[in-house]
């Protein structure tokens, strides 16, 4: 290079900032789109094994410990209907009915929900609502038979005879 002469536009400061954003932004993205496929793969590691222990621990009938599992591994992968659908049916075996019927309301809702999983879902979901409405009849009609044998309800929820005996029954 002669003395005065213009350097060339990479050794000037201004060529510089031109010449390195674009490579510096793509090493970004390209760090960017590195850490959103480990932490996808981080996610899908721990659903699998969440999955697992769920599975093993309805097999041994611990059903609260396999529901944590299938609602950890549902927010590991919040897009998988199966976590999910495993979650509610866990709810039921536990008779929490109406978080059953919330979970497989909301696998309906998914988007892209295979067919098979929405049949199960419809298919447990009338289920529960049989369940349900057979549930409250019987309470009904163990109250109407407790109001012929002399009971009455206090607002604790309380039965007690009428004709003052102090036997109280839930």
């Amino acid at each position: 290079q002669t003395p005065g002469a213009t350097p060339p536009p990479a050794a000037s400061a201004g060529g510089a900032a031109r010449g390195g954003a674009p490579a510096a932004h793509g090493r970004e993205a390209e760090a960017a789109e590195a850490a959103e496929a480990a932490e996808a793969a981080e996610g899908a590691a721990r659903y699998t094994a969440l999955m697992a222990a769920g599975h093993a621990a309805n097999r041994r009938l611990e059903f609260v410990e396999a529901r944590r599992c299938f609602t950890q591994a549902h927010r590991a992968q919040p897009g998988c209907s199966t976590a999910l659908i495993s979650a509610a049916n866990m709810a039921s075996k536990l008779g929490e009915l109406s978080e059953a019927q919330a979970e497989y309301e909301r696998a309906l809702a998914l988007p892209r929900l295979p067919e098979k999983s929405r049949l199960l879902c419809v298919k447990k979901l009338a289920e529960l609502l049989t369940a349900s409405a057979a549930s409250e009849a019987a309470e009904r009609a163990a109250a109407d038979d407790r109001r012929r044998q002399g009971f009455v309800q206090d607002a604790e929820g309380f039965w007690t005879r009428v004709d003052g005996d102090s036997e109280r029954a839930y």
